[in-house]
């Protein structure tokens, strides 16, 4: 009889515990990587950032993809990316539906990134034209609370953060149904 590598006849142990004791250790290891992607890795995950609302956006420099200079005004919501976040395609591409489904708002729509390059197969690829994209000319000291992305913002009138959301939302955050208050 032929015995398969590490299946030896050891003293006390059958094959059949040997195979129970292997399978039980990969399963513990399939376990233990798909707990630590879910937390830590997973990018459809999203949570609320309570630390920075109240923080100041202000009317940071922008300018188009052509080089026009952009106005941010406020309201508004404010999608913050980077063109080599993964997760930041599905956000636009939620960001995308919220915009096109024709719901009324009284905020404009920005994509706002620091990248001087943006390319086509980006993060930007599924924007409609009604959400304004910009890129930020040079670092703006009331910005400086963008650590994570995919960042969607609300700010109000004065262009104070009410809202943070970072990954990529579900429908009822961007719609306002869900929030901070009744998540917690």
């Amino acid at each position: 009889m032929i015995s398969a590598p590490g299946m030896s006849d050891a003293p006390g142990r059958t094959r059949a515990a040997i195979l129970l004791s292997w399978f039980g250790t990969s399963a513990a290891i399939l376990v233990l990587g798909y707990l630590v992607w879910v937390r830590f890795v997973d990018p459809t995950r999203g949570e609320w950032h309570p630390e920075i609302i109240g923080k100041a956006v202000g009317k940071p420099p922008l300018e188009s993809q052509r080089g026009d200079p952009i106005l941010l005004e406020h309201p508004a919501m404010i999608y913050f990316f980077r063109m080599d976040c993964a997760p930041c395609e599905n956000a636009a591409h939620r960001l995308a539906e919220f915009a096109e489904s024709g719901r009324r708002t009284d905020f404009k729509i920005y994509a706002i990134t620091p990248d001087r390059v943006m390319i086509a197969q980006s993060a930007l690829r599924p924007l409609p034209a009604n959400i304004v994209i910009g890129r930020l000319l040079r670092g703006s000291p009331t910005l400086t609370f963008v650590r994570d992305v995919p960042l969607i913002v609300r700010t109000d009138k004065a262009g104070i953060v009410v809202k943070a959301y970072v990954g990529i939302p579900k429908r009822a955050v961007l719609e306002g149904r869900l929030s901070p208050e009744l998540t917690a």
